[in-house]
């Protein structure tokens, strides 16, 4: 980034988007309060800095005078979180409707299993604009379906909602009965059911009070007379 100027007004952008209003971006912070510097790049330029990129980001943050952002395999967080909007995964009674995006490839089986949490995490994370979840899905896939959530009747039936920010949601799972998306032929819904595993029977007796190993052994030596 070549002007002074440019990197003290990206030090006031990334001071608010971190340390106050991660939501308003569809910006979800890790336990840590981190988010992915490749996804905040992304942020920045749908805010118009086209041309900023990961290192430049790096750059504001490691030059800031006040030294109000740490930098971690990748990723980035506000140092002082005293304005931060933050819900602290406070238990509500949420929206009557939350909404996600989630890839096209993955809508059949959310048809048959519901909302679970993406590997490696706790919570699905859930919006409550439209509008919202609908720029964070375009930022993520290139081919996304855009899916309502029937999230107060759910919190009717027992299943918990966390306030993370004013405008972000969590949640440990969601039924497929409150998930309500694009119509999916019946046919199709049917050809792509998970098929059950069928159990496999044991090749031997089991024998009570003996160890596995040692039936296996038995087994073996029965083949071989």
């Amino acid at each position: 980034m070549a002007h002074a100027y440019q990197v003290k007004s990206l030090q006031k952008t990334l001071a608010y988007i971190l340390g106050c209003r991660p939501d308003e971006f569809g910006l979800i912070l890790d336990d840590n309060g981190f988010a992915k510097i490749s996804e905040l790049c992304k942020v920045l330029k749908e805010e118009g800095w086209s041309y900023v990129s990961e290192k430049d980001i790096v750059e504001a943050a490691v030059t800031d005078a006040e030294r109000r952002f740490e930098l971690k395999e990748g990723k980035i967080r506000f140092t002082d979180i005293k304005g931060l909007e933050y819900g602290y995964f406070e238990k509500v009674v949420p929206p009557r409707l939350l909404f996600l995006g989630i890839k096209e490839e993955g809508y059949l089986s959310v048809l048959h299993r519901g909302l679970l949490p993406p590997r490696g995490q706790s919570y699905i994370y859930l919006f409550a604009e439209k509008t919202l979840a609908e720029r964070v899905a375009k930022r993520r896939y290139e081919r996304p379906v855009l899916l309502e959530v029937l999230a107060s009747e759910a919190s009717q039936a027992g299943f918990e909602f966390f306030k993370v920010f004013p405008l972000i949601f969590a949640t440990y799972h969601v039924p497929k009965e409150y998930v309500k998306g694009p119509y999916v032929r019946e046919e199709v819904l049917q050809a792509s059911k998970p098929k059950p595993v069928k159990a496999l029977e044991p090749s031997f007796e089991v024998i009570r009070g003996k160890s596995w190993k040692e039936q296996a052994k038995k087994f073996r030596r029965k083949k071989m007379l």
